[in-house]
Parts: structure tokens; sequence; C-alpha cells
């Protein structure tokens, strides 16, 4: 892929190198490609087998009892709705992020390889001064994404950990009412456990592909380039 890239931009006219920085060019390179990792990698691959065992892990549990897992899947919908939202309101987030660290990176890049004639012009400070507004803004795009994904995480134990309360208490009542055995309730509590613990997972590796695809959108709109 970064090789496709790099024989894109060789075929691109003059003024474009015009408008572009070197260094911005060598981060979206390297840097923008990385989230085919992601994609292709452990992410993926995570989130195929957490979908696979949430899946078996929910016709078991609806088996052994349906009432009690129409409860639970309450809340799941209502953190999938959550999840949703926040990660179409990340995806933007990330591609500001790729554009951001782009421009510091090249305007870096520039610095260092013009130092002397920055240094001949005593345009230090300016520089400096250039570099910190940049690298602010790398920050509040940075905090900005933390807190979308803190707030994801935060409504996954909450919702999870209501649902796994609710089912204390109606699995207790089924087996004081005799509609349900210990044996049952223990197994459907570790069949819950089975069909969270990927859902909790799902929310970590969601942001990494949100990031992927968001690298992905930059690099296309390079290769759509004329």
């Amino acid at each position: 892929m970064r090789a496709k890239v790099q024989q894109k931009l060789l075929t691109l006219p003059v003024s474009f190198f015009d408008n572009n920085k070197s260094g911005t060019l060598v981060s979206r390179v390297m840097i923008d490609v990385e989230g085919v990792r992601n994609l292709v990698g452990t992410g993926l691959v995570q989130l195929i087998g957490g979908s696979i065992s949430a899946l078996i892990s929910l016709f078991i549990l609806i088996k052994i009892n349906a009432q009690m897992t129409l409860f639970v899947l309450l809340p799941v919908a209502i953190f999938a709705l959550i999840a949703l939202k926040a990660f179409g309101y990340i995806r933007p987030i990330f591609r500001v992020r790729g554009k951001i660290n782009a421009e510091v990176t090249g305007r870096l890049t520039e610095t260092l390889n013009g130092i002397r004639v920055i240094k001949g012009f005593n345009a230090e400070s300016q520089e400096l001064k250039v570099f910190k507004k940049g690298v602010d803004e790398l920050f509040q795009n940075v905090k900005k994404s933390l807190t979308a994904t803190a707030f994801i995480t935060s409504s996954s134990t909450f919702l999870l950990g209501l649902a796994s309360a609710g089912i204390m208490g109606m699995g207790g009542y089924f087996i004081m009412n005799g509609s349900m055995t210990y044996g049952e309730f223990v197994s459907f509590t570790l069949f819950l456990g089975f069909m969270i613990a990927p859902i909790v997972q799902m929310s970590n590796i969601g942001s990494q592909l949100t990031e992927a695809f968001a690298g992905l959108d930059r690099t296309q709109e390079l290769m759509g380039l004329t």
C-alpha cells in the first residue's frame, strides 16, 4: 500500500508538491497507511472471533432462560446505539488528527532541514511558536478522542454491570419459584460472561478500527488526486 501511494505521488504534477510540504507527504505515506495493519491484523481477527463467541453464547443463554436473556439484551442494545454514535463522532476527529500530525511533522522536518537558514535569520522563536501551536492543536484533538473513548468504556461498564445485577435478582426469583435450578443459574452466569467479555473487548477494538478507517480515508483522498 505504501508503494502504491508513493507511485501515485510520483505521477502528480509539480504544482502539487509546491503546495504541500515534503514532510507532510512523508507522514501521509508512512503513517496514514498504517491503519491497514489494524484492519487485516489482530484487530479484525479479535472482532470476528469476539462476535462469533458472543453469538454462540447468546443462543445458549436463550436455551437456558429466554426471559433473562431478553433482559440482558436491552442494555446491550442501548450500549450498541451509544457505541455507534460515539464511533461516528470519533472518526472525523481521527481524520483531523492525521492532518494535524502530518502538518506538524512536515513543519518539524523542514525546520530541521533548514536549520542553518533559520539561525541565519534569527527565526528560532518564530519556528518554536508555530510548532507549539501545532502541538497544542494535536493535544486538543487527542483529548476529544480520549474523552469519547472513555465515555464508551464507562457506558459499557455501567450498562453491562446493571444487566449483571439484574440477572442476579431474576435468577434468585426463578430459583425460589422452582422454575430454575442452581446449575442452570450458574451455567447462565458463566455463558453471560462469555457473551459480555467480547462486547467489552469490541468497544476497545472499535476505536482502533475507526482510526484505521480515518487514515484510509485520507489515503483514498490522496489516491484520487489527478
